[in-house]
């Protein structure tokens, strides 16, 4: 990535999430290498003096939701948090397993130090919930922004909720300095933030841009907003039955080397030859008998014909 990219999108994520030298910018279960948890919660934070904290997390684990819990309670002084959407609904089904007299104090931690942001940090193909919106904001004290992003581009557009709705007259802005267009429902940007190419990978890097090299491919699936047409709305993924079907019988019905069915079966067979066993003269030389024996067993692997 050149580095004037790198600059512009650190000077996009302070502009669209208004850092400044006062915030303590908190990362909630964000992979290290994703591009959200290093340059919005970690560069662009920093280029402005701000403090950055972090509880990463390497999988989905159900008890793993209390470190979060504990990262909230612990950093009294974050301003603005950053949390991977699949996580935003444990969070809030563990807020209810939490003692009274926690809530009470994350309450009163709230109102001495409100949160500016609530950046949900969206994986293509994630639309905004409302009902999580709502009851994010009665927890939180502050409205969720569903964050859209990607590793070739930076920040694309972000959704914000008003009082927990979600409406069709709000969706998604794109960010500042891209341009966009959408191609087959799929959004494509352009701008100074792009990537240049993947390393090493030519094809990759000509599949990822259009044939002028002007527009990138995200992977994210949207459509035009009926309102003005300058919007951006989030969709999820269709589901496409036949490649469903097409997936297993290939999964389920191909040859699989790891599958059971297909593992060779040891077995008994005969084989028949000649062995000559050996004896030992009495002056001390190893000779063959003159009684040879025919037949013999030895292993040999069989393999089951696989049912269609």
């Amino acid at each position: 990535m050149p580095s004037a990219a790198l600059e512009a999108r650190i000077a996009s994520s302070v502009r669209l999430w208004g850092f400044n030298a006062e915030d303590t910018i908190l990362s909630l279960g964000l992979q290290a290498d994703a591009a959200p948890a290093v340059v919005d919660t970690v560069m662009a934070p920093l280029s402005v003096g701000a403090r950055v904290a972090f509880a990463q997390l390497q999988q989905l684990a159900e008890d793993q939701v209390w470190d979060l819990w504990a990262a909230l309670m612990e950093e009294e002084d974050a301003t603005v948090i950053f949390i991977r959407a699949d996580w935003c609904w444990r969070l809030l089904d563990a807020y209810d397993q939490l003692a009274r007299e926690h809530q009470k104090r994350f309450a009163r931690r709230l109102t001495a130090q409100p949160l500016r942001h609530c950046i949900v940090v969206a994986s293509p193909g994630t639309p905004p919930s409302k009902d999580m919106a709502r009851r994010w904001a009665d927890i939180f004290q502050c409205q969720p922004t569903w964050y859209y992003s990607c590793a070739e581009a930076g920040p694309l557009f972000v959704v914000s909720p008003v009082n927990g709705e979600l409406t069709e007259d709000l969706v998604g802005h794109c960010a500042e300095g891209l341009s966009w267009k959408i191609l087959d429902g799929e959004l494509w940007v352009s701008g100074d933030m792009l990537f240049e190419s993947y390393h090493d990978r030519p094809r990759s890097s000509a599949e990822a841009f259009d044939k002028e090299r002007a527009f990138c491919r995200t992977g994210h699936p949207v459509s035009v907003s009926n309102a003005g047409g300058a919007e951006i709305l989030p969709e999820p993924f269709l589901y496409d039955k036949f490649l469903e079907k097409d997936v297993y019988k290939h999964m389920y019905l191909g040859p699989m080397q790891d599958d059971t069915k297909m593992k060779a079966h040891w077995g008994v067979k005969r084989v028949n030859f000649i062995k000559w066993p050996l004896r030992k003269t009495k002056t001390g030389f190893i000779v063959p008998t003159r009684k040879p024996t025919n037949v013999d067993i030895i292993y040999k692997p069989k393999y089951k014909k696989q049912r269609k």
